[in-house]
């Protein structure tokens, strides 16, 4: 199906750069007008009430070629959607199964490592073509607190700093760590 829909558009072509070179010359001239009088102001509007013509005439034209299209676009994509919104619900569900689990797996080893006792090893991924990862995130927990600095709290200059591997504490802001899954498909 890859390229179900194949379209010519060399007569669109042909008659978008016919209508092109008079949209250019009144774009062009339109800076330099002056208005100083009243007949100056009746031929301005004139040429708005053509130019508003000329746009609708095309845009008109445009939505012939594009609306077809743009209604089959809407049709696919409401049979899809029930689909699509399957599997993106499974997929968040199962991240956050496997995120849940790799955490409690790791408090298990942080708990083991404490009391000086081996660790399970980590849970293998490996070959599975799923990874889990950890991402250091902030949220601002009293904004009264963040210095100066820091306010707005502008989050991408913060997430910056925290990228940048700063590791001082801001007033105000916790950070923390958001176990991230990703699928290689």
């Amino acid at each position: 199906m890859k390229n179900a829909i194949v379209l010519d558009e060399s007569p669109i072509h042909a008659a978008v750069t016919a209508a092109a070179s008079p949209a250019r010359s009144i774009a062009s001239l339109v800076p330099a007008l002056q208005l100083a009088s009243q007949d100056d102001l009746t031929f301005a509007t004139g040429i708005l009430q053509t130019i508003k013509k000329e746009w609708k005439a095309h845009d008109d034209q445009r939505k012939l070629f594009t609306g077809p299209a743009l209604n089959f676009q809407r049709a696919v994509n409401a049979l899809y959607s029930p689909v699509l919104t399957a599997y993106a619900q499974a997929e968040t569900v199962l991240k956050s199964k496997i995120a849940q689990y790799q955490a409690q797996q790791e408090q298990v080893r942080t708990d083991a490592m404490v009391r000086m006792q081996p660790a399970p090893p980590p849970a293998e991924l490996a070959g599975t073509g799923v990874a889990v990862r950890t991402k250091r995130r902030w949220r601002v927990t009293d904004p009264d607190k963040v210095p100066r600095q820091w306010c707005s709290p502008d989050p991408a200059k913060i997430q910056a700093h925290l990228d940048g591997g700063g590791l001082e504490a801001i007033a105000g802001i916790e950070f923390y760590d958001e176990q991230i899954v990703s699928v290689r498909t």
